[in-house]
């Protein structure tokens, strides 16, 4: 048995199911596989390659938790110390205690190395590429992070509102097969352009206090048009994704304010 078997070969599978898609995981593991076992010359270690790779493609093509790499690499190094073990079987090798535990141990520890390769490397490449991971946005989902703690404060119905826009509109995604992570974490920055004149949205306002009733309608028009620019610079200013970013961008359209629409009209007339 050789130290071969402490490689991280299912590290590209893993890094390719999170920055893309399970299926482009899939195709890099075998051409990964494939060159192993070319280099070695020997397609055991394709083979152990393979299924270790799989191991992490498929522990990782559903996850909602952070401690999902930590699951992945576990389950990575069960299946390559089996695999090694298998190896030793097919191959009808000598029984030597030693080698077999070295190499069980080396299997292991390649799950636990490529997990934490993925880790450390997952930032960088998000960034680079411009993904969004859903590591990323679990990270974004936090409640206590400091925008939104700040939303919470400052902006307490805006953050009540966006809370519960972020329940329902999970569900609805839940329901066409998008992603729910990232339609949440959406909902949860939507309206955070209300945090530069929170009293001017009616969530926020006192009972009885509005501040439109004193402003031209053309004003308010462009106050509450204006808290999408703010949101988007806002988003910016946090290190948002550009995900969230586009979706905070998209959320109003451009279709005629009715209600304000109807009030100049009214004073017009």
């Amino acid at each position: 048995f050789g130290l071969y078997f402490a490689i991280p070969f299912s590290l590209g599978g893993m890094l390719l199911t999170l920055l893309a898609d399970k299926n482009v995981g899939l195709i890099i593991s075998m051409v990964i596989s494939a060159l192993a076992g070319l280099f070695y010359g020997d397609v055991y270690i394709a083979v152990y390659a393979l299924l270790g790779s799989l191991a992490g493609i498929f522990s990782l093509s559903q996850y909602w938790e952070r401690s999902g790499l930590i699951k992945s690499g576990l389950w990575v190094g069960m299946v390559n110390a089996l695999a090694a073990f298998g190896l030793h079987l097919v191959r009808q090798d000598i029984f030597i205690w030693s080698g077999l535990l070295t190499a069980l141990a080396m299997g292991a520890l390649s799950g636990m190395l490529a997990a934490a390769l993925t880790s450390i490397s997952l930032p960088g490449l998000e960034r680079a590429f411009k993904i969004t991971t859903n590591i990323r946005l679990l990270e974004l989902s936090n409640l206590n992070t400091r925008i939104l703690r700040r939303l919470a404060v400052e902006a307490p119905g805006t953050y009540h509102h966006s809370l519960m826009v972020g329940n329902l509109a999970e569900a609805a995604a839940e329901a066409i097969g998008v992603n729910p992570l990232q339609v949440r974490v959406g909902a949860y920055y939507h309206d955070l352009g209300k945090l530069l004149k929170p009293e001017y949205f009616t969530e926020n306002q006192a009972a009885g206090l509005n501040k439109h009733e004193t402003l031209p309608v053309s004003m308010s028009c462009l106050v509450l048009a204006g808290h999408v620019k703010d949101g988007i610079e806002l988003a910016k200013q946090a290190g948002l994704t550009d995900a969230i970013v586009d979706m905070i961008a998209q959320h109003h359209g451009a279709r005629v304010m009715t209600y304000f629409y109807q009030n100049a009209h009214e004073r017009a007339v």
